[in-house]
């Protein structure tokens, strides 16, 4: 498949944490063809350090781009966390 005809759908995901509760949140932010989606939830008790929430955050973006129907099986995808 032609470069050409890719997409390019941009990700941009956050997590946080704090230790002293236990709690913790992520978000997350699709954009394609100038179009933005934006998801996001939280969780107690899943994680452990910010680094796993940042990674739990980024896993769920991809799931909602791709649950969404916001991905087709050609398009290149830039996940960005901080």
């Amino acid at each position: 498949m032609s470069n050409r005809t890719r997409r390019c759908v941009s990700i941009f995901t956050d997590g946080s944490y704090f230790p002293e509760t236990g709690l913790g949140g992520w978000g997350a932010v699709v954009c394609t063809e100038g179009e933005q989606h934006k998801a996001g939830g939280a969780f107690k008790g899943s994680c452990s350090s910010p680094l796993e929430a940042e990674l739990f955050a980024a896993a769920n973006g991809l799931s909602f781009a791709s649950s969404s129907g916001l991905l087709q099986q050609q398009d290149l995808v830039i996940l960005q966390i901080d």
